[in-house]
């Protein structure tokens, strides 16, 4: 009967053994989820966001194609007068106009 109680109480310690073997694995893969997840918030939480330009970067950038299409406007303006090609005047002369009216509308915009 001793032999028989001791059976029991190492068939029983090795329960209790697996039990605390596998609530301890069971607490250290909690352990680990919860890491996983403060570090996927902290990596969300650093991604800068994406740039959106201020008013100022798009007016500077609205004068800057303008200044651009101008100069090139121009340029063709001159080539035009010393060809002496009146219709090709008076066409950058309405290009120049068209340019200047949709500069302002986008500056209003």
């Amino acid at each position: 009967m001793a032999e028989l109680y001791r059976l029991d109480i190492r068939k029983h310690r090795n329960i209790l053994e697996k039990t605390e073997i596998e609530k301890a694995f069971s607490e250290y893969r909690i352990q680990k989820i919860k890491a996983c997840k403060k570090q996927e918030k902290k990596e969300e939480s650093s991604q800068p966001e994406p740039y959106e330009p201020t008013t100022e970067d798009k007016i500077n950038q609205l004068d800057s194609q303008y200044e651009q299409d101008k100069k090139t406007l121009q340029g063709y303006y001159v080539e035009f007068m010393i060809a002496g090609n009146a219709a090709g005047i008076e066409a950058i002369k309405q290009e120049l106009a068209d340019l200047a009216t949709q500069y302002d509308t986008d500056i209003e915009a």
